[in-house]
């Protein structure tokens, strides 16, 4: 499964756009803001993607960061179990928004802040 992400800052899309194959995802890492995913380049280096994400309170924050590792690790069975080979995803500000189902309780506020991705 290939991945077209675009980089995300200041909570808005920017019009940077890289690919990655969802088959060299190998872990998620949470922490109170964001979710570190793990995965390895050609030549098998280790290579980050790094989703921020923010809410109302600290409580909001953590349930939208363990929403994304829920939402990336999905992907991640449907790649390495091979329910889904041939798919390519867009992933911007909305769509990681709304398949992750993140949420901000003040209004027209964007929950998710920025995405760094390492190739």
């Amino acid at each position: 499964m290939i991945v077209n992400m675009t980089v995300v800052a200041a909570s808005a899309d920017t019009a940077v756009v890289k690919t990655v194959d969802v088959r060299k995802f190998f872990s998620t890492v949470i922490n109170t803001n964001s979710c570190t995913i793990n995965h390895t380049d050609a030549a098998g280096g280790l290579k980050t993607i790094v989703i921020t994400c923010t809410g109302a309170n600290p409580a909001e924050i953590q349930l939208n960061a363990n929403k994304v590792q829920d939402y990336i690790a999905n992907l991640m069975a449907q790649s390495h179990l091979g329910t889904v080979h041939s798919k390519v995803y867009v992933m911007n500000q909305g769509t990681i928004t709304d398949g992750a189902g993140l949420i901000h309780s003040t209004a027209g506020t964007e929950p998710l802040v920025s995405s760094a991705i390492t190739l």
